[in-house]
């Protein structure tokens, strides 16, 4: 399904919202690197680590629950309440990712090495639904929506990391 632009105004003042909030979290996670590098010795200085990691850790989470938002005002079929759920989704979305998704690549290598590693887009969209199935402020309507939000995640994921 392609991506449908807002109709309404309400729709359009939301997307617009969402959008302007994602650009500015995405500045702050830049700020925070540049301040905070994360490749950071310890011998400079033990102290500043776990202010640095958790600094980097709430700028991601918070870049990741905008991102969540941005898609799903992109991806008809794809639902996300609003920020509480998005940062509730983000940590979900990261636990599954650390977690369960390396399981199922494990599982599925065979399938994965046949379809030349397109099988991956599938668990990425397996990913999403598990995650919608567990946040309660996240709805997935069927596996077309949790395919094309799972790639409009990956690429909106590569576009930040090139900022």
């Amino acid at each position: 399904m392609p991506a449908t632009v807002p109709s309404s105004n309400t729709e359009m003042l939301a997307f617009d919202e969402t959008l302007h909030a994602t650009v500015f979290f995405v500045a702050i996670e830049k700020i925070v690197r540049t301040a905070y590098p994360t490749k950071l010795k310890f011998s400079q200085d033990t102290q500043a680590l776990p202010e640095v990691f958790m600094l980097t850790f709430l700028a991601h989470l918070i870049l990741s629950a905008g991102l969540l938002l941005l898609m799903a005002n992109l991806v008809r079929g794809v639902q996300v309440e609003g920020w509480g759920a998005a940062f509730i989704g983000a940590l979900v979305l990261g636990f599954v990712n650390a977690v369960v998704r390396p399981l199922m690549v494990l599982l599925t290598l065979p399938l994965t090495v046949l379809t030349f590693g397109l099988f991956l887009l599938v668990i990425n969209a397996l990913m999403l639904c598990l995650v919608a199935a567990i946040v309660p402020g996240i709805r997935v309507q069927g596996f077309g929506p949790a395919l094309l939000g799972s790639l409009v995640l990956t690429l909106l994921n590569l576009v930040v990391a090139f900022l």
